[in-house]
């Protein structure tokens, strides 16, 4: 699986700019878009990626995964955070994964995904993936949650580019893994990472805080948690792991 690589020094934002390219009919096949910084990145709803210029990997990946119905969606989101967990174990980091989107490094927000995707009738026509990953930052805003990176958790710096292509790499194994229908593997690996997976933690419902164990992720990509009423599923902005 070979890819168009598409780099500039700055954008607004690599999701855009790679929705603009598939507007324009620019784009025939599975492509990245990367940048070495973005003046308005974006998170899930209204939140925005922040990172320091030529730090971090920023980018987005324009995929056609039209074998992948829209019921399933979230086995895309699985597939690329798994991927990019297998990054960063390759290196030695531990992480985890916490539901949707937040790549973890010791309880520290390393990572996010955004995921865009095109629907025609069942399928997913294109998806735009936007991956932001601290690598040689050290020093954060401050945020809600504390924010970690590879180089803050090893005292390493690491090469940009060596990094991007290994996580280019990961991402593609990834996708086939998905395009083969192997999902039992990715829904197996996907449970063993996740944060917080059958342990009692604090949730908000933006109304009152609670307590509950996460039990898993159910095939459409609901967060299961076991609470004092029973097991409860949410969707995303429905609940906030508080830890």
């Amino acid at each position: 699986m070979e890819s168009n690589v598409i780099t500039y020094g700055e954008l607004d934002s690599t999701n855009r700019e790679a929705a603009t390219l598939i507007s324009s009919g620019l784009i025939t096949g599975d492509t990245f878009v990367v940048a070495d910084y973005q003046g308005n990145g974006r998170g899930q709803g209204n939140n925005h990626w922040v990172s320091d210029r030529g730090m971090n990997l920023l980018m987005s990946w324009i995929v056609f995964p039209a074998f992948l119905s829209v019921k399933f969606q979230f086995q895309l989101s699985k597939a690329v955070s798994l991927a990019i967990s297998d990054l960063l174990e390759s290196h030695t980091i531990p992480c985890k994964i916490k539901w949707p989107n937040d790549i973890l490094i010791n309880s520290m927000k390393a990572g996010g995904i955004l995921i865009e995707n095109s629907i025609m009738e069942n399928t997913l026509k294109h998806s735009i993936i936007g991956i932001g990953l601290n690598i040689n930052q050290r020093n954060f805003p401050r945020f809600p949650y504390q924010a970690s990176s590879m180089c803050k958790e090893t005292g390493k710096t690491y090469d940009l580019t060596e990094v991007r292509t290994m996580l280019m790499t990961c991402l593609r194994v990834r996708f086939e893994q998905l395009k083969n229908g192997k999902t039992k593997d990715i829904d197996r690996e996907y449970g063993a990472r996740m944060f917080g997976l059958n342990e009692e933690s604090k949730f908000s419902d933006g109304t009152a805080e609670f307590i509950g164990i996460i039990r898993g992720v159910n095939e459409i990509g609901e967060l299961q948690v076991e609470t004092v009423k029973g097991m409860q599923t949410f969707v995303f902005h429905e609940i906030t792991l508080i830890y």
